[in-house]
């Protein structure tokens, strides 16, 4: 099984995301911080972090180091708004602009697959 953690800040978001995730046959953790989901890491190792906080790009860049440093195998989908369309440069595998749909997180996963 697939495992997934799901790093979002805002709670409805976190709930219907990680019940979609589960649905569609993923085990899912859900936290809503970075600083969580570092402690999450400690005794779960996700073959995906599907990360959402409200960090400027530069904060979310050192989260996904963080994060990568944790588990270097994991694939990491950043999901945030984006004005210009443009995905930011945070070393994350793919992007995706918010709010997140469960059908783009499910895609992304897929194609990740290995």
């Amino acid at each position: 099984m697939v495992a997934v953690l799901l790093i979002e800040s805002e709670a409805p978001v976190l709930r219907l995301m990680g019940w979609g995730l589960m649905e569609e046959g993923f085990q899912v953790r859900a936290v809503p911080s970075p600083e969580e989901a570092i402690s999450v890491l400690e005794s779960y190792q996700p073959d995906f972090i599907v990360f959402n906080t409200p960090l400027p790009t530069e904060a979310c860049r050192r989260a996904v180091e963080s994060l990568r440093a944790r588990t270097p195998r994991a694939k990491i989908l950043d999901v945030s708004p984006s004005p210009d369309g443009n995905a930011r440069d945070t070393g994350a595998d793919g992007y995706i602009d918010y709010p997140p749909r469960v059908e783009d997180v499910v895609a992304f996963i897929r194609r990740s697959e290995t």
